[in-house]
């Protein structure tokens, strides 16, 4: 499962172009803690949460928001 949260996470950044240290700004995390996650050194999902959603016949996956920020590609685009 943290495999697929990374994946999605990854996916998420190239749609939106954005970079590690981009999305760090974002999210108030350090460039350096973003690349931990992503690659599965830190931030793993707790094992708890995967029993839990197992036992419900669940998965728990990253989707966007209704309200998400505008992707830094268009940003820029429209300065």
């Amino acid at each position: 499962m943290n495999d697929r949260i990374r994946l999605q996470a990854r996916e998420a950044m190239k749609k939106q172009g954005l970079t590690q240290e981009q999305l760090g700004e974002r999210a108030g995390i350090p460039r350096t803690h973003v690349s931990q996650m992503l690659s599965g050194a830190i931030g793993k999902m707790p094992d708890r949460w995967t029993a839990l959603a197992d036992a419900l016949g669940m998965e728990i996956v990253l989707q966007p928001k209704l309200d998400a920020p505008i992707p830094l590609a268009e940003e820029l685009e429209r300065r």
